[in-house]
């Protein structure tokens, strides 16, 4: 156990030393109202201990935040993505999305930067960044526009490192209109696709349907899918195992 605090959705990266970095958000379980902090574990997961915090959550204004771990394919970058909430129900919006970066190992952390947003609908992020071997930075979001949650699944392209992001691509959209996407996530399978997995169901709130899966060959530009897996399931994850091996968690 890492923490007592009614923390939730953790994620993890090995650095090139050996060390394993826990990100995690602060109480309250999902509902998250404190900031993110992280643990380290020098011994490959048996003991760990809590260092710090990535992002603080704020009184003024009231904010929270949920970030994710990725690391750079040459393991000298950290990044921390996710979603910050606004509780103020004055404030001029309710959530942003936001990335930390640390270039030490995970001892210290940037200033957040904020990845804008292509449209008006409010994001909702379930997964990290994801940094390519190009350079290139992707930044996944679910968009949530008020009774269609899920309708546009989208992924925001820098190419500087997220100093700016100056496009962005469609990775999940049903032509008719009918199927909404969640909990978007992305893998890199090595010397391969870029896959991004989804849970599927109708967008006015009807049952689950199998999971969907969009691949993209051209660093995130474009996008196939989306695809069934023909998995009946919710949250999932793909988790390359090299060559052209997926585990896929759900």
């Amino acid at each position: 156990r890492i923490d007592e605090r009614d923390s939730a959705f953790p994620s993890t990266v090995q650095l090139t030393n050996g060390d394993v970095l826990c990100s995690f958000s602060v109480g309250d379980g999902p509902a998250v109202s404190g900031g993110t902090d992280i643990a380290r574990s020098t011994d490959n997961g048996q003991t760990w201990t809590v260092e710090g915090t990535i992002l603080a959550a704020t009184t003024s204004p009231a904010t929270s935040a949920s970030l994710k771990l990725s690391l750079s394919p040459d393991g000298a970058t950290i990044y921390a993505y996710g979603a910050r909430s606004y509780k103020d129900p004055d404030a001029p919006k309710p959530r942003d999305r936001v990335f930390c970066r640390s270039t030490d190992g995970g001892r210290n952390w940037s200033p957040p930067h904020v990845v804008p947003m292509p449209t008006d609908d409010m994001p909702g992020v379930s997964h990290g960044a994801l940094p390519l071997p190009s350079g290139r930075l992707l930044a996944p979001a679910i968009l949530l526009p008020p009774g269609r949650l899920g309708e546009r699944n989208i992924v925001s392209i820098s190419d500087d490192e997220g100093n700016t992001w100056d496009d962005y691509a469609v990775v999940f959209e049903d032509p008719e209109k009918k199927k909404g996407f969640l909990e978007l996530k992305l893998a890199q399978v090595p010397a391969g696709p870029i896959i991004a997995t989804a849970w599927t169901s109708s967008l006015e709130g009807g049952p689950d349907e199998p999971n969907s899966f969009a691949l993209s060959h051209d660093d995130g530009f474009t996008w196939s899918g989306p695809n069934s897996t023909g998995i009946m399931g919710q949250t999932m994850s793909a988790i390359p195992l090299g060559g052209d091996k997926l585990l896929l968690v759900y």
